[in-house]
């Protein structure tokens, strides 16, 4: 119940003055002390003109947000003093996304329903931008209160299968190896993190940091008698005795990068596999060659090595020339004067 403030003339009539704030629908009634002397009538009072003050957004543009993640907006017009403003006649709203705030991106007309205007916001390259709202009410514009609102899109989770890998000791998507490797050597290969719209992954402080399982397996002429060798996706171990898995060591270089990093003793051809959370990453599995190293007198064998011969005769033996690590040297490897 509001009260108005009635003056008297002093000729026996009166004014009455009132002032609502909130709209609504009113009964207004006329009282002499205690009896009514005018019957009630049905008044309205409706919203005045937009008010920027008093436009805001029921939920707050996040400073930070993942790519992956949609923001929902949500506002209403109203008045000076708080009063919705539910006719839509004549009422728009745009929402404008600006990058570095340089250009504008993106400019969406909003639609209006009962008064509310709705809409969610998918950025998803990361990067820094500007997110402004304007609104019109016939000739009445302005902005959302506080608009424009800065937000930082970061990457999302590193996607399995739009992480690739670069390494000259390998041969990656048809691309043949730049160089040939030879046991005992340290040989490594660069992954590089995105996710699933192509974005760096960058450190995180505040999500669980992920790292990528890198190992060998091999495939050619050393393996068991169950080629391909199998090693488990999810560990580098060997599926079984006989296997032969070598696993290498990652590290994070904490620019969206990680560098992997093994060293093979046994010559053979090699399947290069390069998962996350199971799931390999774009071209895996690669493939590499480990040939054998030069000849090691510590590991060559000679036998049928004669005691005594006759001067001027020939006298043969036999040599098993390896290198260090056991591998059996071929016609076709480089081997030292022997």
């Amino acid at each position: 119940m509001k009260n108005g403030l009635v003056s008297d003339f002093g000729d026996g009539s009166y004014t009455a003055t009132f002032s609502i704030f909130t709209a609504g629908s009113y009964a207004l009634s006329a009282f002499l002390d205690t009896e009514m002397i005018m019957r009630s009538t049905l008044v309205t009072i409706v919203p005045a003109f937009p008010a920027t003050s008093q436009i805001v957004l029921t939920a707050p543009i996040p400073a930070r947000k993942s790519a992956a993640t949609d923001v929902f907006i949500s506002f209403q017009l109203r008045d000076q003093y708080s009063n919705v403003i539910y006719e839509c006649a004549n009422s728009t709203a745009t929402v404008s996304i600006s990058e570095n705030a340089l250009s504008i991106k993106n400019q969406t007309q909003l639609e209006c329903y009962a008064g509310s205007f709705n809409t969610s916001i998918a950025i998803r390259r990361s990067g820094s931008y500007i997110i402004g709202f304007t609104w019109t009410k016939f000739s009445t514009y302005g902005n959302v209160l506080g608009s424009p609102f800065p937000c930082n899109v970061v990457s999302a989770n590193a996607d399995p299968t739009q992480c690739f890998a670069e390494s000259r000791f390998l041969s990656i998507g048809g691309r043949r190896a730049e160089d040939i490797s030879t046991v005992g050597y340290k040989r490594s290969l660069k992954i590089f993190a995105r996710d699933s719209w192509g974005n760096d992954v960058q450190n995180d402080p505040y999500s669980v940091v992920e790292s990528f399982l890198v190992f060998l397996a091999a495939v050619g002429k050393r393996c068991s008698p169950a080629c391909p060798s199998t090693c488990n996706p999810l560990t580098g171990l060997p599926a079984a005795e006989q296997e032969v898995c070598v696993s290498a060591v990652v590290v994070n270089n904490y620019d969206s990068t990680f560098t992997a990093e093994w060293t093979a003793t046994i010559a053979d051809s090699y399947s290069v596999v390069a998962t996350l959370r199971g799931v390999p990453i774009r071209s895996s599995p690669f493939s590499f060659t480990a040939a054998p190293g030069t000849i090691s007198l510590k590991t060559s064998l000679l036998s049928n090595l004669p005691t005594s011969s006759f001067a001027g005769f020939s006298a043969t033996f036999f040599a098993k020339t390896m290198d260090e690590w056991g591998n059996k040297l071929s016609i076709g490897d480089k081997v030292s004067n022997f």
